[in-house]
């Protein structure tokens, strides 16, 4: 067990690590950027420092940043929260070089699910459904034609998003021509990544989230399903996303959870991200379930 750790994130997720720190007994770091200096989280943290000011990409992301106040404050261990550096491999390479433990996946498991156009290759390689897309775009020239293969509307993506930052829906080339260069600068400002692809839109969908744990050995588990939308579906849904998750899991190495998108027909299920992150949003399923997340530092 770690004795500090570094929060290198902001709002709710810091304030939950914070409080479970405290009931662990390890003291904790926050780190905020000058306009959240009264953010709750500053305010509950052992110990607070400015980041400076600016933007996320002035602050949140600067990893030289980060590991300085890490080595000054002595903590051993820095946990991303969700979003901004928590999928990232270089900043898991770079706490390693500097002996500061990385709470969360390995560069290898984000380098494999973390990036979305890179999980859909990997989820084709293990015949999982997908949604009609494409990889990594070029330019506009490449989106175009690709928008006019897959047929509009179309979802137009960054591949380091999450949280429905860097997605814009395109009903025409028009719009798509509008979106392109504004989807790529919130990927490089919220991940410091640019990198965007186009998936089809689908109007009438379920947005299912399936939790899974697995040991990176090719065992998976699935601890149920998340519905993200208003309705509910089916318990063959339930079933048949299950066994993709676990399936697609088992066939690479270890993460959080696999979105789905259930369309109006059986036949119309499509995976359409993973998350390898230790810490998401959804708290209520690992307790319900009595799971514990254990924190094992790397060597």
């Amino acid at each position: 067990m770690f004795n500090k750790v570094l929060i290198a994130n902001r709002g709710a997720i810091a304030t939950r690590i914070i409080r479970t720190l405290r009931k662990l007994g390890v003291g904790s770091v926050a780190v905020y950027a000058e306009c959240d200096a009264d953010s709750l989280h500053v305010r509950l943290a052992d110990e607070a420092y400015s980041l400076g000011e600016g933007a996320a990409a002035d602050t949140y992301l600067q990893v030289d940043k980060l590991l300085a106040i890490a080595a000054d404050t002595g903590a051993q261990a820095i946990h991303p929260g969700y979003g901004f550096l928590s999928e990232n491999a270089n900043f898991v390479r770079r706490c390693e070089a500097a002996g500061v433990a990385f709470i969360g996946p390995t560069p290898e498991q984000m380098l494999a699910f973390g990036l979305k156009h890179r999980a859909r290759e990997l989820a084709e390689q293990a015949n999982v459904p997908l949604l009609p897309g494409t990889d990594l775009l070029t330019d506009l020239a490449a989106a175009k034609a690709a928008a006019a293969r897959i047929g509009y509307p179309v979802m137009l993506k960054s591949t380091a998003g999450g949280g429905g930052i860097g997605m814009q829906l395109c009903h025409s080339e028009d719009e798509l021509i509008g979106a392109f260069d504004s989807v790529k600068r919130l990927g490089a400002s919220n991940f410091a990544d640019d990198g965007v692809f186009l998936e089809k839109f689908i109007a009438r969908a379920r947005h299912i989230e399936v939790q899974v744990f697995a040991d990176g050995k090719g065992n998976a588990l699935a601890l149920g399903e998340r519905d993200c939308s208003s309705q509910r579906r089916a318990a063959e849904a339930d079933s048949f996303m299950r066994r993709c998750a676990i399936w697609f899991l088992s066939f690479d190495t270890c993460s959080d959870s696999s979105r789905v998108l259930p369309g109006p027909s059986p036949n119309q299920n499509g995976m359409v991200g993973c998350n390898p992150s230790a810490s998401r949003t959804r708290t209520l399923r690992p307790s319900t379930l009595s799971i514990c997340q254990a924190w094992v530092p790397r060597s």
